[in-house]
C-alpha cells in the first residue's frame, strides 16, 4: 500500500509483509512489513528543472478506466520568466517519479503570461480516484526529446492512433500541418480553386489556437494523402469543426460513397457513408443536429465489435440515435487520398481542429472520457495547482518502523518539506 504523510508531495511506500508500525511525528499508523521506502513522489529522475505544476484529473469526467491515455494540457498563467527555450523545456512526470511521454503543441508568450498548449500519455487514470501528473519547466538547458523517442511525442499516442493533426502549421512551413503520430500523415495545403490558400489562424479566441480557416471562395482543403495504414478495417474518426457562412462540409473525405467519408454539413446532421469490403453501402446519419455556429466535437465509429456491426456517431460527447446502417464490418480497401475539409465537390468554410483517425472502436466511456479532455477548458477534466519550486533539497525527519519481532529500523530522509 502507499500512505500519504505530511506534506503531499510525499509519499511512504510499504510493501506487504511482516506486521508492524510506522510512526511519523505524533502519528503511529499499523502496516504488515519491515521493508519501507520514502521518497518525493514527484522528484525527476533527471534534468535541472526549476519549477513545476501539479495536475489533477477530476475522476467524475472520466466514464471508464483509462490505459496510456492522451490528455491535452492547458496552462494560461505561466510566468514568461520561468519558462525557457522558447517553452522547450517543458517535461511530464507521474506521480511515482517517471518520465511520460509529452508533446509541446503551441507556447504563447506573446501575452502577460505564457500559455501552454500540449499533451502528455497517462500510463492509468482512474474513474474512482482523482490521478495526479506533475509538468517540470524551467531548464535552461531543456529540449523537447526526438519525435520517436521514448518520451518524444509520438509516445504520447498509442498505436491505434493512424493520425493525430493539431493543424498547427509546420514549423518552417506554412503550407505544411504536422502529423503528431508515428505515421507522420504531414498534411499538405491544397489550393482547389480561387486565390486564398488556408491559413492557420493562431489569434481566434476558440477551444484551441491554430485552428484551420478555409476560405469561402478559395475552396481550400488539406490532403494528408494515401497510404494503407489509412486502409483500417474498423474505424474511428473524429475532430472538431465549426461553419460560417456560406454553407459547406467539414469532414474527412477519403472518396466519399466509394471509399469513405465522416462529414458534417452545414444546417445538417453529421453523417458517415463508404463501402465495406464487399463493395456494399454503408451509410448512417445522426438523428441530432448540431447549431453550425458553433465549435462542435464529432466521432464517427464503424465497424466490428465481437460479431456485432457498430455505426455511432458521437457529438460533444454525447451518443446519438441514428439512421441508417448496413455494410459487414470491415471498410472496403481504396487509394484514394484523405481529405481534411471537403466532401465530394462541396469545400468547408469554417474550421476544423483536432483531426484523429484510429484504426480501432474504443468503448462507449472510452469516447465520452476523451471528449471531457479534449474540452477541458470547457469542462475541467483537470485542475491545475500553484507553480512550486522543484527543489528536493531541505530539512531532515525521522522515520521508525517497528515489526512483531522487535525489529527496529531507523532511516533518517532528506527531501525538502517532509516533517
Amino acid at each position: 500500500m502507499s500512505t500519504l504523510l505530511g506534506n503531499p508531495r510525499k509519499r511512504v511506500s510499504i510493501t506487504q509483509g511482516l506486521d508492524g508500525f510506522v510512526t511519523v511525528g505524533n502519528e503511529r499508523l499499523a502496516i504488515h512489513t519491515p521493508s519501507f521506502s520514502v521518497r518525493d513522489r514527484i522528484a525527476p529522475s533527471s534534468g535541472g528543472a526549476a519549477y513545476m505544476r501539479k495536475l489533477t484529473i477530476d475522476y467524475t469526467k472520466v466514464n471508464t478506466a483509462l490505459t496510456d491515455f492522451p490528455v491535452y494540457i492547458y496552462i494560461s498563467d505561466l510566468v514568461k520568466s520561468h519558462v525557457m527555450n522558447s517553452g522547450q523545456d517543458f517535461s511530464a512526470y507521474d506521480t511515482d517519479g517517471n518520465q511520460i511521454p509529452s508533446e509541446i503543441e503551441f507556447y504563447d508568450s506573446s501575452g502577460g503570461t505564457g500559455i501552454l498548449h500540449g499533451w502528455a500519455k497517462i500510463p492509468a487514470i482512474s474513474a474512482s480516484e482523482d490521478t495526479e501528473f506533475y509538468l517540470y519547466y524551467g531548464d535552461a538547458s531543456g529540449t523537447q526529446p526526438a519525435v520517436d523517442s521514448t518520451y518524444g511525442k509520438y509516445n504520447v499516442w498509442e498505436s491505434s492512433f493512424k493520425t493525430v493533426h493539431h493543424l498547427a502549421d509546420k514549423s518552417g512551413d506554412a503550407t505544411k500541418v504536422s502529423d503528431s503520430a508515428s505515421g507522420d500523415f504531414e498534411g499538405s495545403k491544397e489550393l482547389v480553386g480561387g486565390d486564398t490558400i488556408i491559413v492557420a489562424d493562431s489569434t481566434r479566441s476558440g477551444k484551441y489556437q491554430n485552428f484551420s480557416n478555409a476560405d469561402a471562395t478559395g475552396e481550400t482543403v488539406i490532403n494528408i494523402g494515401n497510404d494503407d495504414a489509412l486502409n483500417p478495417s474498423s474505424i474511428t474518426v473524429m475532430y472538431f469543426a465549426k461553419h460560417k457562412d456560406p454553407s459547406g462540409y467539414a469532414g474527412v473525405w477519403r472518396g466519399g460513397s466509394t471509399g469513405y467519408s465522416a462529414a458534417w454539413a452545414k444546417g445538417s446532421p453529421p453523417a458517415f457513408k463508404g463501402r465495406d469490403s464487399a463493395s456494399s453501402s454503408i451509410s448512417f446519419t445522426s438523428q441530432e443536429t448540431p447549431t453550425y455556429s458553433n465549435l462542435n466535437h464529432f466521432i464517427f465509429v464503424y465497424g466490428l465489435v465481437g460479431e456485432t456491426v457498430t455505426h455511432d456517431i458521437y457529438i460533444n460527447g454525447a451518443y446519438y440515435n441514428h439512421n441508417g446502417g448496413g455494410g459487414n464490418g470491415a471498410l472496403k480497401t481504396i487509394t484514394t487520398d484523405a481529405i481534411f475539409g471537403k466532401h465530394s465537390l462541396s469545400f468547408l468554410n469554417g474550421w476544423m481542429d483536432e483531426v484523429m483517425i484510429l484504426d480501432t472502436i474504443k468503448s462507449a466511456g472510452w469516447y465520452t472520457s476523451f471528449y471531457n479532455m479534449v474540452n477541458h477548458r470547457s469542462v475541467a477534466f483537470y485542475s491545475v495547482g500553484a507553480e512550486e519550486s522543484a527543489s528536493t533539497t531541505g530539512l531532515g525527519t525521522n522515520i521508525e518502523i517497528t515489526d512483531r519481532s522487535d525489529l527496529r529500523m531507523q532511516k533518517e530522509a532528506r527531501w525538502n518539506g517532509l516533517a
